[in-house]
């Protein structure tokens, strides 16, 4: 079936579906798939499904740039994953679980997203859950560091990082709906992580970790609205 433009509406693309359509739009190697040859998954696409990939990875533009009826994806044994999924708003579900590090604003903007496996995640980068809406929980439990602003203006309310020991500036700012975190292995909190937690009531941290100056809402210690456990 050909769309308007002569492309091959598929809905779903499977492990059983890539080999089939090799000579049609990819040239994927085995195990591995690039931007040149997966070109763009077209937009009607709604679930993707390679659980033998280890790598995707690009060079410029995404390749799910025009994957807007997007909703899950599949990627379980993907290690090395490269690539956007921004501004993809349908995209509700994605299983990265054997990726270890998730790149820049990855997830900026999926609006709808709800559930990520990344269970042997060990970085996420800046700006990766950047205005997730719909997000509202995440197990992270091999992570050790979080970059700048990575759930800024997010839904986040609960967070499982029992080994994170880095937290760089701004990273849970605007997360109106944060109501407790346990940081009790971090080591260094920058700036501004805290910023406008409205509903931040309780935050455990070691007594040795290194908070930058600004890195605490002051004014909700203050207030007596946020309670810090040192640990």
């Amino acid at each position: 079936m050909k769309d308007y433009a002569g492309h091959i509406a598929i809905k779903t693309i499977s492990y059983i579906t890539v080999p089939i359509i090799l000579g049609i739009f990819l040239l994927a190697a085995e195990n591995n798939i690039w931007r040149g040859s997966l070109y763009k998954f077209y937009s009607p696409i709604r679930s993707i499904n390679l659980p033998y990939c280890t790598e995707i990875s690009s060079k410029g533009w995404s390749i799910f740039t025009r994957c807007d009826n997007l909703e899950t994806i599949n990627l379980e044994n993907c290690k090395n994953f490269k690539e956007s999924l921004a501004n993809l708003n349908k995209l509700q579900s994605v299983s990265l679980q054997s990726c270890d590090d998730i790149p820049y604003a990855c997830f900026r903007k999926c609006g709808n997203l709800k559930n990520v496996n990344l269970n042997n995640c060990k970085t996420i980068n800046k700006y990766a859950f950047e205005s997730c809406k719909s997000l509202k929980q995440l197990d992270l439990p091999k992570c050790t560091k979080i970059g700048d602003n990575a759930f800024q203006d997010s839904a986040i309310q609960t967070l499982h990082t029992p080994n994170l020991q880095t937290i760089q500036n701004g990273t849970f700012e605007n997360c109106k709906n944060l109501k407790e975190i346990n940081l009790q292995n971090c080591k260094e909190i920058g700036n501004y992580v805290f910023l406008n937690c409205q509903k931040l009531e309780t935050l455990i941290v070691p007594s040795s970790c290194k908070i930058d100056k600004l890195g605490l809402p002051i004014e909700r210690i203050i207030s007596k609205q946020l309670k810090i456990i040192f640990v």
